[in-house]
């Protein structure tokens, strides 16, 4: 097989805009993975239109990968996702962009209360941490980047919307 040089200019010049698009503009970090992972992503399937907003796929095999290194036996993919996206939805109620220690434990009894569910919350968030998805200064706790914050307010918003408290916060 041959590859025409035409066509093969064409694809980088594709994937370049991509990467610069996403990576250019703050949206994603700049570490070698992510560039892989957007490459990898667009070379998949369909092509990504970076215009009409779907940048939600990226985001989600970029977080899906994190969250694949976290290992924390008492709590499951779905748990950990959702409650993350509780986390981000107190940010978002809050206006702020960390949590105090106080606030984290009283959105961890309200998700346990809420799911009746129970794990050791802080080896969970160590593990979060050691992902690259949480990150505490100082004692408060917030999202590593802000495609993660913007990606789980999103998933709470699309899990949450019915609930009439949750609805007038839109």
């Amino acid at each position: 097989d041959t590859v025409d040089p035409m066509q093969m200019a064409r694809e980088v010049r594709i994937h370049e805009q991509l990467i610069s698009t996403l990576i250019g503009k703050n949206v994603l970090p700049s570490y070698p993975l992510t560039v892989l992972t957007l490459l990898q992503t667009s070379e998949i399937g369909r092509p990504l239109n970076t215009t009409a907003g779907e940048y939600g796929y990226l985001y989600q095999e970029l977080i899906a990968q994190s969250l694949s290194e976290v290992r924390h036996k008492s709590s499951t993919m779905d748990s950990r996702y959702n409650y993350l996206a509780h986390l981000a939805f107190a940010l978002f109620k809050s206006g702020k962009t960390r949590l105090e220690e106080s606030d984290v434990r009283e959105v961890t009894g309200d998700y346990f209360a809420r799911y009746q569910l129970n794990f050791d919350h802080e080896a969970l968030l160590r593990q979060l941490e050691l992902a690259r998805v949480l990150n505490t200064h100082e004692g408060s706790l917030g999202f590593k980047y802000p495609y993660f914050y913007y990606y789980f307010v999103a998933h709470y918003f699309h899990g949450n919307i019915t609930h009439d408290a949750d609805t007038s916060t839109l």
